[in-house]
């Protein structure tokens, strides 16, 4: 415990008043007997649990479910602070996220209720928070003092005597700092509180020094322990590594992890294999998904994603794989080149693509659209039918040479009418085959395109003469 000229050696004796009610109370270790139940006390979204310890007044718990785990009304996980049996009470502390306001009821199996409301506690008797309204408790959720705990509480049976200091403050008589706070990487409440009556805190008379866990130096209670909050930046867990969508497969992968529980997070990073000196992407702090892009194909990729603040990073998440595609999108056919898909009279089409994009095919697929229009429709549309048979069926690599391939739809079509091409690569080598993505369209394109029609034309020249 802080250091400071307090015997805490010396029994402290409490008035008779106090006595009588702390023996009344003794056997009320977070239950009453069926019927007698004071009105409920606890709110939603009470997020402290566990326990604060104190030489001289026991026990604190900030949540039922300390002692009645699940609520479901009986006590049935009896730590040394919790009693056999009984009937279990509805009470909690609650932090709200947004504000950082303390609002609820602890409770003390010797002096009964501990309040954090300022309609049951009335004005402190000092700073901070004593200015008439507004909340008696505070955490700081961002900025240099994060997690930092000030204001006060108040044991509710002593009256005037029973407020609880949660951090020493400027205007303080006495010299020593004290404080609580959460740390922001596990959500333990830590530190020390104090109550040493309206005499201050050189006074001998009062409860002393409360411990929010067994880790302070000198904490006592015989056991661990410590006060539990939900404020800290939980580990992510990676739910998936997935492709990208069509038709970004083949560079691509999408690393996903379930929506966040965690509190006070700035963002999430992603790291990739074992290269951890910077992260490669990093999303922001409501965003669960990260697009990896640049990326081989046909290549296992090993992530890990870590929560940060300004001040903290969390551990890394259980590493998740993911394989990029084997066969990337090809170019759209050639057309308007040097070598280039082209009409071959009387009725066949030479369709060439370049092999870039696709060298880990051993097949490729070549589909047909007939149309009736000078432009092709999308590559998704349904009208693209399979090549299956002829020039262009089971085309396989050996269509390849240098940077292009070709083949040629020799299957019988009307000269004059317009087809659209598109291709896509097929890796047999995977069970089952993997089919990469359709190429863009090129064309259309006629089996025979018309000659230019020439029509003599005679020019009547002038007369010089004239």
């Amino acid at each position: 415990m802080p250091n400071n000229n307090i015997s805490f050696l010396r029994k402290i004796i409490l008035p008779s008043l106090v006595l009588l009610i702390a023996l009344a109370l003794s056997t009320l270790l977070f239950y009453y007997p069926r019927g007698q139940e004071p009105a409920a006390l606890s709110g939603a979204g009470d997020n402290l649990s566990g326990f604060a310890w104190s030489s001289n007044l026991g026990w604190i718990s900030f949540n039922s479910s300390d002692c009645d785990e699940g609520n479901t009304g009986s006590l049935h996980r009896p730590p040394a602070a919790c009693p056999s049996s009984g009937i279990a009470h509805d009470y909690g502390v609650k932090i709200d996220k947004e504000t950082g306001n303390f609002s609820g009821y602890a409770w003390s199996s010797n002096m009964g209720w501990i309040s954090f409301d300022r309609a049951q506690t009335g004005n402190p008797p000092g700073d901070p928070f004593n200015g008439g309204s507004g909340p008696i408790a505070h955490t700081e959720l961002s900025g240099e003092y994060a997690g930092q705990i000030s204001g006060w509480a108040k044991v509710l049976s002593m009256g005037e005597e029973g407020w609880i200091k949660l951090r020493s403050h400027d205007s303080d008589a006495g010299s020593i700092d004290y404080g609580v706070e959460f740390d922001p990487l596990n959500g333990e409440l830590k530190g020390w509180a104090w109550n040493g009556n309206s005499g201050g805190i050189t006074d001998t008379y009062g409860v002393g020094w409360i411990s929010f866990n067994s880790s302070n130096q000198g904490a006592g209670g015989g056991v661990a322990y410590h006060v539990q909050s939900d404020l800290y930046m939980k580990v992510p867990v990676i739910e998936s590594v997935e492709q990208a969508p069509d038709p970004d497969q083949c560079h691509q992968l999408v690393v996903d992890w379930d929506p966040y529980e965690g509190f006070g997070q700035s963002g999430f990073k992603v790291y990739m294999d074992s290269s951890y000196s910077d992260p490669i992407a990093s999303p922001g702090p409501n965003t669960y998904l990260a697009n990896i892009s640049g990326l081989n194909p046909g290549v296992i990729y090993k992530f890990e994603v870590t929560a940060y603040n300004s001040t903290s990073e969390t551990v890394y998440s259980l590493p998740k794989t993911g394989t990029t595609a084997s066969v990337c999108q090809p170019a759209a056919p050639l057309l308007d080149q040097e070598v280039s898909t082209h009409g071959i009279c009387p009725d066949q089409v030479q369709v060439v693509w370049e092999k870039a994009g696709v060298e880990n095919a051993d097949k490729f697929n070549i589909y047909r659209y007939k149309t009736d229009t000078e432009t092709c429709p999308d590559r998704n549309d349904p009208g693209y039918l399979l090549i299956a048979s002829g020039g262009c069926a089971n085309v396989g690599s050996s269509a390849c040479v240098g940077t292009n391939c070709q083949c040629t739809d020799d299957e019988t079509k009307e000269r004059q009418d317009l087809y659209c091409y598109l291709v896509q690569g097929i890796d047999t080598t995977e069970e089952p085959d993997y089919e990469g993505p359709k190429s863009e369209p090129v064309g259309p394109v006629q089996p025979c395109p018309p000659l230019p029609t020439w029509r003599e034309v005679k020019v009547k020249k002038n007369n010089p003469n004239n």
